[in-house]
């Protein structure tokens, strides 16, 4: 899961892949179609992008990452 926050609304959304760029320092790459809603404002104006690593116990969280339109923070703000 990919989450960022600029300012205005974090943003989430669930990568099918990372990979490594560098170790020194610490690089990753992802990507994401400039069609996703996450790709505008909020992932692309944030300062630092976090990285969660993921696993079976976290199927919720990543189909919640994975779904379109749907506010996926709303639950967390309540």
């Amino acid at each position: 899961m990919i989450t960022a926050d600029a300012g205005q609304s974090p943003v989430a959304l669930t990568a099918s892949s990372v990979a490594s760029v560098s170790g020194q320092p610490q690089l990753l790459l992802f990507s994401i179609s400039e069609l996703s809603s996450a790709a505008g404002g909020g992932l692309a104006q944030a300062a630092s992008v976090v990285v969660h690593f993921l696993d079976a116990q976290d199927i919720e969280g990543t189909k919640l990452g994975a779904t379109s339109g749907i506010d996926r923070f709303a639950q967390a703000q309540t």
